[in-house]
């Protein structure tokens, strides 16, 4: 307690490594404790000596003299036999001391707010969270700066209450040999939640920024190393609610996040005055976490904090009767000016790594640009269910509502009600058909507007009922089609539900997708997953076969009429530098296997990041592609086509009979 004697306990450096096996699936201490010895003792009785332990070491393996192989033991792990038995284990290592191989700077800034609810008798009672606000801030270095490396990691962490909200970590992964000054190509940035903090599942986040490899390999002489980690981006808003807790309302993920964090953190011009084009523009924002008064009584508050412009903000409005005051806005701390403040601190980290490092704080382009091609189709799998959610930027009173339909169109603060979904059956020509999923109390009714006010009917293809989803900046406008019964309008929430008006680009009228997830949402959910999986189809003129799906079924490959079917899909894995390894989907016949021509053959492999089996996606205009072997690949510069009903390939070249369209969504 703070003023007090405090009591506790902790746990000191050394440490035993206990080994646990199962059984029948159960899970079992095995009693035993992981220790090991040199497995060359020249010891009487082949005990262990010092020397053993010495280098040059004495295997006969063909190893560096520095290396000493050992050999594991399972041996006791109690203390008193240790203490008993010395004469039994002299010489081996029975545990283990952890040493740094990595020291960091630390900076924390922390802000608490607190109305103050006293009663007489000196009771004081607080009601916000704290810290409402956290930012740290580490910077680190490897130990002793070896060939004077003096810059290997930044951590960034942004939380409220203590719930993390983000994690966004820049690692120097080249960082042994030559060549490993901190710059764009030896760093590897991750961005994460604080979902990992409780063992939550995350398609591809990362908060460690370690370079990964597959563990499989093809044909292991193919492997390589220095390939990419899967990334993905995760950005949260949070809702404090006085009697549900904190509550994340928004979630964005993968390229949406991404694109969100690049307008966040936007790169400024070198100089200490704001130009007066910067000062002009403004900002955008996210909102990190809400907070309002409990109750509605004669005073009240809300506090939102943001994040904008590199900056993190709070802000306040106060409410006293039938009266509100402005809402206010103060800078708690500039990001990017903090880092340049700590990395300016540290007095060994050269003036041209510092650089670098606040330049990675803004390079969430290759993020945003690397897991598509840039002229890729986009829209909703017709295979996907989403809830419909009023966005951040919504009227205030329905910000984080989701909508619904029952008896009659409804609207209620989201809990993840799998009967609330819907989903968007595309009719090939940018437009949508809004349909409840097979979770809904009312399945299969597609959603329209006439005669003032919302419809729901059994789908079928009726062109008068169709929506187009224009999207901003990851969220969207739900606006009818120009056939639709009463067309160009935009549905958004009010107290009295849904309701409608003439579209325009009004920010309070947006709402978010959210990706319905578990066992009892309907069918494929092609963007649960990282990267997401495609249709690859061929485009008008394609010697007669155009709207042919190409994938692989168990034994081949295949040509097929495109009909939206999962076990067709594609991952396009991007290896970075605009490349891509075309691995089959989660529901092929043959999934997570590589594509390739070798021997003028096509075959698949357990994907592994082979560099000789990378495909270049070479862009047409309007929107397709060549699809053509890069010129590593085990058979080069190839590009494949469909003739006869079957897969063909020949020297790649710019063939309008050749293209093909890569549909992201359907």
């Amino acid at each position: 307690p703070e003023g007090g004697l405090g009591f506790g306990a902790a746990d000191y450096v050394p440490q035993e490594h206990k080994l646990i096996t199962q059984f029948n699936g159960v899970e079992t201490d095995s009693g035993s404790c992981l220790a090991f010895a040199p497995s060359v003792r020249g010891g009487p009785g082949n005990t262990v000596q010092p020397r053993d332990w010495q280098t040059p070491g004495r295997q006969s393996d063909n190893v560096p003299s520095e290396f000493i192989k050992l050999e594991p033991w399972a041996v006791p792990c109690a203390n008193q036999w240790m203490k008993d038995n010395p004469n039994k284990w002299q010489g081996y290592s029975f545990y283990t001391w952890m040493t740094p191989l990595e020291r960091c700077a630390t900076v924390v800034y922390s802000l608490g707010l607190q109305p103050v609810l006293a009663f007489v008798g000196g009771l004081e009672f607080d009601l916000m969270p704290s810290p409402i606000a956290e930012v740290e801030t580490f910077v680190c270095w490897p130990d002793t700066q070896p060939g004077g490396v003096d810059l290997s990691a930044i951590e960034m962490h942004i939380m409220s209450g203590g719930v993390p909200l983000l994690t966004r970590t820049i690692r120097l992964k080249k960082r042994f040999g030559s060549g490993t000054d901190f710059s764009n190509s030896n760093i590897h940035a991750t961005t994460a939640s604080g979902k990992a903090n409780f063992g939550v599942p995350e398609d591809g986040a990362d908060d460690s920024g370690l370079n990964g490899m597959s563990r499989d390999s093809l044909l292991q002489a193919n492997a390589s190393l220095g390939f990419e980690v899967e990334q993905e981006n995760y950005l949260a808003s949070m809702i404090y609610d006085d009697q549900l807790g904190a509550n994340v309302t928004e979630s964005l993920r993968g390229v949406a996040a991404a694109r969100r964090l690049k307008a966040l953190f936007p790169e400024k011009a070198e100089g200490l005055v704001e130009t007066e084009e910067e000062s002009n523009t403004e900002a955008d924002d996210h909102v990190l976490f809400t907070l309002r008064s409990p109750g509605n009584g004669l005073v009240g508050f809300e506090i939102m904090g943001l994040l904008s412009d590199n900056k993190l903000q709070l802000s306040l409005q106060m409410q006293f009767g039938p009266f509100t005051t402005p809402r206010k806005r103060m800078t708690l701390i500039d990001l990017a000016q903090q880092l340049q403040i700590i990395l300016g601190s540290i007095p060994f980290i050269s003036v041209s790594s510092k650089a670098k490092a606040i330049q990675a704080l803004h390079d969430f382009d290759t993020e945003a640009e690397s897991s598509m091609p840039v002229s890729t189709d986009e829209g909703f799998g017709a295979f996907s269910t989403f809830w419909v959610i009023a966005g951040n930027g919504h009227r205030e009173d329905q910000r984080g509502a989701m909508i619904y339909w029952t008896d009659s169109p409804r609207v209620y603060p989201f809990n993840h009600d799998v009967r609330a979904t819907f989903r968007f059956f595309p009719d090939g020509e940018g437009e949508y058909w809004m349909v409840t999923s097979d979770s809904s109390d009312k399945p299969g009714k597609m959603v329209y507007l006439k005669d003032g006010g919302f419809h729901l009917h059994d789908f079928h293809e009726d062109p008068k009922t169709k929506w187009r989803m224009v999207e901003d900046g990851g969220q969207y406008w739900l606006v009818t089609g120009p056939n639709h019964h009463t067309p160009g309008k935009m549905m958004y929430l009010t107290d009295s539900g849904w309701s409608f008006w003439t579209f325009s680009p009004d920010p309070l009228c947006k709402f978010r997708l959210e990706p319905a997830t578990g066992p009892t949402a309907f069918a494929i959910k092609p963007f649960m997953l990282n990267p997401a999986e495609v249709w690859i189809v061929t485009k008008e003129p394609h010697h007669g076969y155009e709207n042919k799906m190409i994938f692989w079924k168990a034994g081949g490959t295949d040509v097929y009429n495109f009909n939206f079917a999962p076990e067709s899909r594609w991952t396009l894995r991007s290896n970075g530098d605009g490349d891509y390894w075309l691995v089959t989907g989660s529901q092929s016949d043959s999934p997570g296997k590589m594509l390739y021509l070798k021997n003028n053959v096509f075959n698949v492999w357990n994907w592994n990041q082979d560099q000789k089996c990378l495909w270049r996606l070479v862009s047409s205009g309007g929107g397709g592609f060549w699809l053509a072997t890069n010129p590593n690949h085990h058979t080069p510069n190839k590009m494949v086509y469909i003739a006869n009903g079957v897969w063909n390939f020949v020297n790649f070249w710019e063939d309008p009979s050749t293209t093909y369209n890569v549909l992201l969504r359907g």
